[in-house]
């Protein structure tokens, strides 16, 4: 029988510290790798017999990956561009680095060898930026990752809005905390100011508030 291991934290602390608590347990339970799934992430029947096929085929590689796709096309993988994720073409070549693209969180199958070398996931990033960190944490012990057969659909709903004015402001605000922190730990950023600006300008049309410009140009409200 298999067992099913539900861990609740009513604080909602984000998929960062949700990752690591599964580290944790799959390091106690001594298995080999993880899969990362969000709920809004649909997997092929296939797929397990693709990641079974393509770690025998590149057996020195700890992190595997199927496409992702939404409703606009494929969104994982993806580049990272003066800190902005940038959608690309479907990739050819199965072995790809870490160093030229980016995925996101969910469906990726990950060792624990791996995530233990990379320190885990860094908590002060609950959502927003959680892969793109990861991924650098990553590639500086495990440069490279593979790409599978498999393609999966993601609604992304995490990320969308939620409809309400005040808990979009909110999620606005974890946002913008998001972009200031990464800008501190590395030099990808030409501009933190036109990444906060774009989704400003975005919430803005929405509302037809100032609401969230004011609070993305000023820093002293993302405390």
């Amino acid at each position: 029988m298999r067992k099913l291991t539900l861990i609740h934290d009513p604080s909602n602390p984000g998929v960062s510290k949700a990752y690591n608590k599964a580290f944790t347990l799959a390091k106690r339970l001594k298995k080999k790798w993880m899969l990362l799934a969000d709920q809004d992430t649909a997997f092929p029947p296939t797929i397990f017999l693709d990641f079974a096929q393509a770690i025998q085929n590149y057996p020195d590689i700890s992190a595997f990956v199927p496409s992702l796709y939404d409703g606009k096309g494929l969104m994982s993988p993806f580049r990272l561009l003066w800190g902005k994720g940038i959608r690309i073409k479907a990739l050819d070549n199965e072995l790809q680095f870490f160093a030229k693209y980016k995925v996101i969180n969910s469906g990726l199958l990950v060792s624990v060898d791996g995530f233990e070398r990379a320190n885990g996931y860094d908590e002060r990033f609950p959502l927003d930026y959680s892969d793109v960190t990861f991924c650098d944490r990553f590639s500086q012990h495990d440069p490279n990752f593979v790409l599978i057969q498999s393609k999966c659909n993601h609604d992304f709903s995490a990320t969308a809005d939620s409809g309400n004015i005040s808990d979009d402001l909110n999620r606005f605000k974890l946002f913008c905390q998001a972009v200031l922190l990464y800008k501190q730990i590395n030099s990808h950023f030409i501009s933190t100011n036109l990444i906060i600006l774009s989704h400003a300008l975005k919430q803005t049309f929405k509302w037809k508030t100032l609401r969230f410009l004011k609070t993305g140009l000023k820093p002293s409200s993302l405390k």
